[in-house]
């Protein structure tokens, strides 16, 4: 049973989307922005009627939507660049000519990690939410109930009534305060973890509102 942390994913890139007649869009994407350039590829609508309209109108409807990934990678460093790349292909992929030059798929949305478990703190107005990926990793979310304008405001658990406090999302930071991700390989090590790090955030700010002041 293991918990640790990682430093957030921070990806990055560009689209391009479609241009009115056109069924091709461009893509550029990478895991860490830190870390370009980019690598690209082609989104072709192969689907019936006319091109759905709107930015990234694929992960709203992925249906008819295709990936081609060039046998010889395009990578970029920033969006001119990106177009410069991708110019000498756009005609034949819009046109679908030479598709062997491309690995094609259908285009498939990343997959959401589920809600597991809620944790919540024993004295304060603490909790935690335990997601777990595809992959069978468990991530831990943290909400607190605070001063607002201490957090980044939080979706979730809900809207405050209070005018002078919300929820708000905290994180694990590292001794320079980057923040991090918690991340464990079981249920039970996400939510000792989870207990964990709530104390932890309970006794670093204490305006945290306690559960017997609702």
């Amino acid at each position: 049973m293991t918990h640790w942390h990682e430093l957030p994913k921070n990806t990055r890139g560009w689209l391009i989307p479609a241009k009115p007649g056109s069924r091709v869009a461009i893509c550029f994407r990478g895991e860490d922005v830190r870390n370009a350039p980019f690598q690209g590829h082609f989104l072709r609508y192969e689907g019936v009627g006319e091109v759905p309209k709107g930015l990234s109108s694929w992960k709203r409807n992925p249906e008819g939507w295709f990936e081609l990934w060039p046998h010889e990678p395009l990578f970029a460093s920033s969006i001119e660049e990106s177009k410069a790349v991708c110019a000498p292909l756009l005609s034949y992929v819009e046109e679908g000519i030479s598709d062997s030059l491309f690995d094609s798929r259908p285009y498939q949305p990343p997959a959401k990690p589920q809600l597991v478990k809620e944790v919540e703190h024993d004295t304060h107005r603490a909790s935690a939410r335990i997601v777990q990926y595809p992959d069978g990793v468990y991530e831990v979310g943290y909400a607190v109930y605070a001063p607002s304008g201490r957090y980044f405001p939080a979706a979730t658990p809900g809207i405050s009534a209070e005018l002078n406090f919300d929820w708000g999302k905290t994180y694990a930071t590292d001794d320079a305060g980057q923040q991090l991700r918690t991340l464990a390989d079981d249920l039970e090590s996400a939510q000792e973890i989870a207990l964990i790090e709530l104390d932890r955030f309970v006794e670093q700010d204490p305006e945290i509102k306690l559960r017997t002041e609702l």
